[in-house]
């Protein structure tokens, strides 16, 4: 679903609405809103019609009695918070919001909520969020979140596909979907097959689009689910294979830097086997698997990176994890 420009605003008009109760509008523009600030990637979606779509993609009505637990980023001045509220009295959202400004905007806008425990508002950087799946180890009873709802700003989008991803790879049975405003040229290139060219070099204005992430299957093949480090593994070899990206993944992978993030399972190695020359033909072997020796990143698909790594795996090599806080959960 992509949205005109004129449905994301940079500039709220600062008039006063009446209570959100008294008006079916999730559109609400507060005596005192901010002013967006462009380098925190600010927009308010100040389009009912939208808001109601983005809230129906998440499909988070159901007959369960259950709580419905979801993590909004950036919420703003609350008006996809209110839409998200609305859908049924079980809904609990935790909204994380980096702005002081937008803070207080929401505790004005939403002082029943907070107090009822249906809003939970928490001042702080997504990129230091920790997801409560972080405490699951010492809480194994603790609840998680059941879905994501959120037009993020636009600078923090890579990095919130990939905790989220990470996420539903850790909680596939758990973890219903994640819908996301992002900016259209995101969208396309996640969209993108492998050899596409891109179309834009800096396009000075962009358009939106709402995107929805659903975990797969844990037994879905393209993403094995028995190592917890997958993502942080499958990460670093992704990092290696685009370092260069015009130079064949056979000269990246054994090149000095490749090296240096390998982990070599000692007990696959034969008395007196030298470990350099292990590591070339083991390399080799497994980019003759997966039949990539000749090819460029730009040219594999998602699903040959991941056999490539499980070839690697499979003849004893393995990756160091990344480090990126990108995959920190």
């Amino acid at each position: 679903m992509m949205l005109p420009q004129r449905l994301v605003s940079r500039a709220c008009s600062l008039c006063t609405l009446g209570s959100r109760r008294a008006s079916t509008s999730n559109v609400s523009r507060l005596r005192g809103t901010p002013h967006l600030k462009r380098k925190l990637g600010q927009h308010l979606l100040v389009s009912d019609g939208i808001l109601d779509q983005i809230v129906a993609a998440s499909d988070l009505s159901d007959t369960s009695s259950d709580p419905v637990r979801v993590l909004e980023i950036g919420p703003g001045t609350g008006n996809l918070t209110s839409a998200l509220l609305q859908v049924s009295p079980k809904m609990h959202v935790h909204a994380v919001e980096f702005d002081p400004r937008m803070v207080e905007q929401l505790k004005f806008r939403f002082p029943a909520e907070i107090e009822s425990g249906s809003l939970v508002l928490e001042h702080s950087d997504f990129e230091d969020f920790r997801f409560v799946a972080d405490t699951y180890q010492e809480k194994p009873h603790e609840e998680k979140f059941d879905a994501c709802v959120a037009n993020i700003p636009y600078q923090l989008s890579s990095i919130v596909v990939s905790r989220l991803s990470n996420y539903m790879h850790r909680f596939p049975t758990t973890f219903k979907c994640a819908v996301l405003l992002v900016q259209e040229e995101f969208a396309l290139r996640l969209l993108a097959e492998p050899g596409a060219e891109r179309a834009l070099l800096a396009p000075p204005k962009v358009d939106s689009r709402v995107i929805k992430l659903v975990p797969r299957a844990a037994s879905t093949p393209a993403l094995p689910s028995d190592d917890e480090l997958f993502f942080q593994k499958f990460d670093a070899l992704l990092r290696l294979c685009f370092l260069r990206k015009n130079k064949t993944l056979r000269a990246l992978l054994l090149a000095k830097t490749a090296r240096s993030q390998y982990v070599l399972k000692e007990d696959t190695l034969t008395e007196g086997e030298d470990k350099h020359q292990a590591v070339t033909e083991r390399v080799e072997a497994a980019l003759e698997a997966s039949g990539l020796k000749s090819n460029r990143a730009v040219k594999v698909s998602v699903a040959e990176f991941v056999k490539l790594l499980q070839e690697l795996r499979e003849r004893g090599i393995d990756l160091r994890p990344s480090t990126t806080r990108h995959f920190q959960d």
